[in-house]
């Protein structure tokens, strides 16, 4: 009798784990086969007096962290997502290569943006991976001597741009700055820049939020996260420390302080090298729109 409930219970316990098993094959096959070509585009508006005056009519898409090794079926639903939204600028903060992939298909996705004002991005840390393979995305192939046109590529500098009401800045924070006080110095030159005008600052980490001044009427936007890949609570990555999520800030999603300065993190469009699944966390185009000004 002992011995046929312990066969029971032994056959009881490999029935659930194989009903365990298969629920894990299950979730990392959507994760692998299903989510990671999800895309989908989140709508985001900007309350803010002083860039609606100046944007209220804009459309501009956010993109991040798109880790591309080669041109496919996802980077291909990006682009005409991102033709069916029409966009009057374009921004991209880094990770736009895999990891220590070659850049060519990277630059090619690139070239097939468009947009009225431009695509301007920044780099990130994986894009610099590739060695030299990095500097395709400001020269021509085989031409180091000569700079691509339009150059779009910013690194620790701001430019003008002028808008059909106004002027506003562009600013980017390169991501191989080694301290806190560099990328303190570079905030600082860049904001002072934009003086009273509106600036969307672009950095990969968004550690750069830090050294944003609470009143500076500007709008960063950053990555890296990839907003864990797998969906779990906020205290839950607050508890592991993971990419330096702080107090103020999560690893996806629109934040603010004082008046006029906010915080966007894009969980982005691909995943890491090593860990090809989303689970919770598809990827994403962010639109913003800053509603009409009235006087």
């Amino acid at each position: 009798m002992i011995i046929k409930e312990q066969k029971k219970y032994f056959h009881y316990k490999v029935r659930l784990l194989s009903i365990l098993a298969l629920f894990v094959l299950i979730i990392l096959a959507y994760g692998y086969f299903i989510e990671p070509y999800a895309i989908f585009v989140k709508h985001i508006t900007i309350a803010d007096p002083k860039f609606s005056k100046i944007l209220g009519d804009f459309k501009i898409v956010h993109l991040s962290d798109l880790h591309i090794s080669k041109m496919g079926p996802k980077e291909e639903a990006v682009l005409r997502k991102i033709n069916m939204l029409k966009p009057q600028i374009i921004f991209i903060t880094g990770d736009i290569a895999q990891w220590s992939a070659q850049s060519e298909d990277a630059v090619r996705f690139l070239e097939q943006l468009k947009a009225p004002y431009g695509v301007f991005f920044v780099l990130g840390d994986a894009d610099l991976t590739s060695g030299r393979g990095h500097c395709l995305f400001c020269h021509p192939k085989g031409n180091y001597h000569q700079l691509r046109q339009p150059q779009n590529f910013l690194r620790n500098e701001a430019i003008k741009i002028k808008g059909p009401k106004g002027v506003f800045f562009i600013g980017g924070v390169s991501p191989d700055l080694e301290s806190d006080r560099q990328i303190a110095s570079v905030v600082e030159k860049i904001v002072k820049k934009a003086g009273d005008s509106p600036l969307i600052l672009l950095s990969h980490f968004p550690k750069t939020w830090e050294f944003v001044p609470d009143n500076s009427h500007t709008l960063l936007l950053s990555g890296d996260t990839h907003g864990g890949q797998v969906w779990m609570p906020a205290f839950v990555w607050k508890i592991t420390g993971y990419k330096q999520v702080t107090d103020h800030t999560g690893i996806k999603g629109l934040f603010s302080k004082g008046d006029s300065a906010y915080l966007y993190i894009n969980p982005g469009i691909g995943t890491t090298r090593h860990f090809p699944f989303r689970i919770g966390v598809p990827p994403r185009i962010a639109l913003f729109e800053f509603g009409s000004y009235e006087k």
